[in-house]
């Protein structure tokens, strides 16, 4: 293990935490990529069955409600990951840290 720094004991904190930020920007780029390719076929397909003008409009306000309701879904998985490594490298919240989340 001469090219690990910390000598096989668990990555400090810190490290996890950015490593996980990290993650999380690439698995939030990738959805916005899904989903505005998904639009763009559900749109195309849209306006070949005939659809147009209002119809059109309230099936895209319809494709984005969907879509923000997935983005909400991986921002609370990627909060729930977040939270459970401090929990995991920190221990659970003091009173202090309960006060200052409020």
């Amino acid at each position: 293990m001469s090219g690990d720094s910390n000598d096989g004991r668990k990555p400090d904190y810190e490290k996890t935490r950015a490593d996980e930020l990290a993650r999380q920007d690439k698995d939030t780029k990738d959805l916005e990529e899904i989903l505005n390719e998904a639009k763009k076929h559900a749109l195309r397909a849209a306006k070949k069955g005939g659809r147009e003008g209002l119809e059109l409009v309230e099936f895209e306000k319809s494709i984005a409600e969907e879509h923000n309701g997935q983005r909400k879904a991986l921002a609370d998985e990627q909060q729930k990951r977040l939270d459970d490594l401090a929990l995991l490298y920190l221990g659970p919240p003091t009173e202090r840290d309960k006060d200052r989340e409020r």
